[in-house]
């Protein structure tokens, strides 16, 4: 029942924290090729249901601009599983 009640908050959590970086204008730099705060606020909801992570450096990336794709980048637990397999091959390479 604990466990449940934790999934439940941390889930609750991680779409209250997703709405808030997509709506609040102090992460939002607005250019004039900038994507809506609807489209920004899809774009964020998409990332945490594919990948199961907030994505804390959209707006580093340069995502909100028209153009950018979210498949152009990848997650940051992608990003270890691939280091940890490149880390693997190398070592057996150095053996």
């Amino acid at each position: 029942m604990i466990n449940l009640f934790i999934a439940i908050k941390k889930f609750l959590y991680d779409q209250y924290k997703l709405l808030d970086y997509a709506l609040n204008s102090t992460y939002y730099y607005k250019s004039l090729s900038s994507k809506s705060k609807f489209r920004v606020n899809g774009e964020l909801l998409n990332w945490y249901y594919r990948y199961g992570e907030r994505n804390k450096m959209y707006f580093a990336w340069g995502l909100n601009e028209k153009g950018k794709l979210l498949s152009d980048y990848m997650s940051r637990k992608e990003f270890f599983k691939d280091k940890i397999k490149v880390r693997k091959i190398s070592v057996k390479v150095n053996l």
